[in-house]
């Protein structure tokens, strides 16, 4: 479905726009031309071994990417590349279509349920010296805020749950990524995963409640 009916799919929803389409090494530099909101990567143009390639695109477009079922473990590390989201090429209309508004409206990160199983079987969910280094860089609401990107909410989302503004969550996010030396929400998500700081995160947040 998204290779072969990608174009007509967006054409006929209202709410977005294509302003282009390319291969390989184009698609990066009409991405820097036309700035779109969105980019959306379907294999074989890129897939989720072009990290560097993704990284790259993602510096200028928030990337969606469609992925064959098999990469799907892989995720993370193209999420910590930048891309936002992460899809089956075997999804239907409606979930390529939901996820590209949660990406440009809420600026969510979205991965497959497989790559999360993964992350949680990886070693660096026990404790490091990694994820006790990063986490005494972070305050308290700091570290509410990275449980709370883990889980997917948005800044609305998350602005309700710690009842503050939207604008302190935004200052929030933002010094977050500093600590963590990252750009974007799914590169901190994937960070946070592989050093193990979500454990001990959900664990010091456990002990408080």
């Amino acid at each position: 479905m998204l290779s072969g009916c990608l174009r007509l799919l967006l054409t006929q929803a209202e709410d977005f726009t294509v302003v282009g389409e390319g291969a390989g090494d184009v698609i990066l530099d009409a991405a820097r031309e036309l700035r779109p909101d969105v980019t959306i990567v379907v294999s074989p143009a890129l897939t989720i071994n072009d990290v560097h390639e993704l990284g790259a695109l993602a510096e200028v477009t928030k990337v969606v990417l469609a992925a064959k079922g098999e990469n799907a473990h892989r995720a993370v590390e193209a999420m910590r590349r930048g891309v936002h989201a992460i899809l089956s090429q075997d999804g239907s209309a409606e979930d390529l279509l939901q996820v590209l508004r949660m990406v440009v409206i809420s600026d969510m990160m979205i991965m497959p349920a497989a790559a999360a199983l993964e992350l949680r079987r990886e070693p660096g969910h026990w404790h490091s010296d990694a994820s006790q280094h990063l986490a005494a860089k972070l305050s308290a609401r700091q570290a509410e805020t990275m449980l709370l990107l883990a889980q997917g909410c948005s800044n609305v989302q998350i602005a309700e749950k710690l009842a503050v503004s939207d604008a302190t969550v935004r200052s929030h996010v933002h010094q977050l990524l500093g600590r963590l030396g990252v750009r974007t929400r799914a590169q901190a998500v994937a960070v946070a995963y592989e050093t193990g700081l979500i454990t001990l995160l959900g664990e010091g947040s456990a002990m408080h409640t």
